[in-house]
Formats: structure tokens, sequence, C-alpha cells
């Protein structure tokens, strides 16, 4: 897939605003750069060049790319005076991949808390983009007790149990199922948590 430049563009603008928010001021170029890092580049014109970026306008390939972190540190250590410097590299990267991501589909905002909905660490396309404070808000969306918290599904995929379809019929255990889990949980558990 190849990253259009409107979601370069829109992504670099997240991140200057992300940081104005807090009265700090990246300048565009670093921006850009910081998304070519990212993605493992030393410039912007060296990620343009490649032509395969990842990242679509629809966020497809996000969640399949781990960004690379080293890189990221090293060259944004290597800036001149930015912002950019005193973050955290995981805070970072956390911004660049809200800013990459499509805007939310309940409040059409771009935020830090933005996730795909559905599993795309199951290889699938996500079916949107939701913030978890909307998804907290909002009655057509919830989790899954397999899957986690860190998923997002959409209510109407879920069953009366809680359950993607991945994982329907996952409560229902027979006797046996349920001694099982009971004597797993007595073993684990019987020395304290740690």
């Amino acid at each position: 897939m190849t990253t259009d430049t409107d979601v370069t563009k829109e992504a670099a603008d997240f991140i200057i605003k992300t940081f104005a928010a807090d009265n700090r001021k990246v300048k565009p170029s670093h921006a850009h750069a910081l998304i070519s890092h990212y993605f493992g580049y030393n410039s912007k014109k060296a990620m343009i060049d490649d032509g395969d970026c990842w990242v679509d306008d629809e966020g497809n390939g996000l969640d399949s790319y781990d960004p690379d972190l080293k890189h990221v540190k090293e060259r944004v250590t290597a800036m001149k005076s930015s912002p950019l410097k005193e973050a955290p590299t995981e805070y970072l990267a956390d911004v660049v991949y809200a800013g990459l991501a499509p805007p939310c589909e309940c409040c059409g905002e771009k935020s830090l808390d933005i996730m795909p909905i559905g599993d795309p660490y199951n290889g699938d396309t996500p079916e949107g983009w939701v913030s978890q404070q909307c998804a907290s808000d909002d009655e057509g969306y919830g989790t899954c007790w397999c899957c986690g918290d860190h998923i997002i599904h959409r209510a109407e995929d879920l069953n009366a149990a809680g359950e993607c379809p991945e994982h329907a019929g996952e409560s229902s255990v027979d006797e046996e199922e349920q001694e099982d889990r009971e004597s797993w949980i007595e073993y684990h558990t019987k020395d304290g948590p740690f």
C-alpha cells in the first residue's frame, strides 16, 4: 500500500496540533521527519522515494507495522532544538500512529486514544476507527471478554455472553472443562499472585 501524501500531511498536522496543545511548537519539517523515522527512513524524501509506506487513508496497514522506535529515538535526538526531543519515544510513536489513523467515526476527530474496530492483529482489515472515549460512551461498541479491552468490536457483532464471532461459545463449558479451569486457577493462584 502506498501512503497518500494527504495522509502524511494530516499526520504531520496532528503532531503539530498535539504538541501545540501543550504550548510546544513543532516545525512541519520535524513532524514530517518524525513520520519518516517511524517507518525507519532517515528523511521524508527517502520515504516518498520508496513509494511503499504501508498505510492508506483508511488506516489499512497501520497495525501490521511495528514502528522503528530505536530509529525514532536516534534521529529525534539528533534534531536541532525541537520539543520532540523532550518526549518519550513511545509517546512519539503513539502520536504518529494516531496521526496516521483515520478520524473517529463517531466524533470525526483524530485522537491519541484511537483504535481500530475489529481485530487487526489477526490480519483483519479494520471495520472502522473509534476513539476509546467515544466507544465507552456509545452502546454501539463493546469488547469481547476473550479478546480483552484492547480490541473494540461493534456491539452487534458480540453475542449475549460478550463474545466476538471468533470466540463465540467459549463461555459455555461442560462440567469437565469447568473442573479443569478451576483446578488450573487453584494451582496458579495457590501461592498468591506473585
